[in-house]
């Protein structure tokens, strides 16, 4: 970015300074986005005038994979980028991805996902292992790109793999202590 390098911090302004100094620890890219392609930012600056479906979701764009999302959760997504390396070498997050690869039904839903398959692709098959997530399936996610990523829900929560469910409710559950 031009500011950076073109000017010294004398020469700007006190509300360009403080962005400048506030944003020189990130390595980011901007991109210019006309207003009629930068979706995000339209329905954001509008007064809300959804249809029917809206009224339920909020809303809704197309993600970077094609389907339809509430705008909520691109926002939130935009969010979540600035920790993403944090979150991609998270070490405590091992464990639940290696559960994640050795579990069937789970690894099958972020396959599917990934290559575009739909509720209703899943719905006309009988033994797919992908059944379990049908109830929630519109708000599955993948993590990341890692080939051992974990699903998330409404792009927030990680969905735990089943064989590691019981014990992280040991880990967050407090323990009361016994009477005697």
């Amino acid at each position: 970015m031009a500011i950076y390098n073109s000017k010294h911090l004398d020469d700007l302004s006190e509300e360009i300074q403080e962005l400048v100094i506030s944003t020189f620890q990130y390595d980011f890219d901007l991109e210019h986005i006309a207003g009629k392609r930068n979706v995000i930012a339209d329905y954001l600056s509008r007064n809300p005038l959804w249809d029917e479906k809206e009224n339920e979701t909020g809303p809704q764009v197309q993600d970077e994979f094609g389907k339809l999302v509430a705008i909520g959760q691109q926002v939130h997504v935009a969010g979540l980028h600035r920790s993403a390396q944090r979150i991609y070498d998270d070490p405590l997050l091992e464990d639940l991805r290696d559960a994640g690869c050795l579990d069937k039904s789970y690894s099958s839903v972020i396959h599917a996902l990934r290559t575009g398959v739909t509720k209703e692709m899943v719905l006309k098959t009988t033994e797919n292992p992908c059944r379990a997530y049908l109830a929630v399936w519109e708000r599955l996610g993948v993590l990341d790109e890692r080939q051992d990523s974990l699903l998330t829900l409404d792009v927030s929560r990680i969905v735990i793999p089943a064989s590691e469910r019981s014990r992280i409710l040991d880990v967050i559950t407090p323990r009361t202590p016994r009477a005697e």
